[in-house]
């Protein structure tokens, strides 16, 4: 076998490193707060920045009382009537 080279990129490090970040910014936030943070953040990736918009006109195509956004930011399921 050969040696193992040095790593110049730690991926594992630097998501890690990433998501703390992230979940010390939004950690005092409210859910609307948060969403609003998320709607304002600029992406430099062309394919995330098309997600959000996509994202975006999914929402905007769905009757208000479908488009509800949990704190996790999954859209919450609506209740089923309990006599069906």
């Amino acid at each position: 076998m050969s040696k193992a080279s040095a790593k110049t990129f730690d991926a594992v490090h630097m998501v890690r490193a990433v998501r703390d970040e992230m979940s010390a910014t939004i950690a005092a936030m409210s859910a609307e707060e948060e969403n609003r943070w998320l709607r304002s953040a600029e992406f430099s990736d062309p394919t995330l920045r098309r997600l959000m918009e996509l994202a975006a006109q999914h929402l905007s195509a769905l009757p208000s009382s479908r488009a509800q956004i949990s704190p996790s930011g999954r859209r919450s399921k609506k209740t089923r009537d309990p006599k069906r």
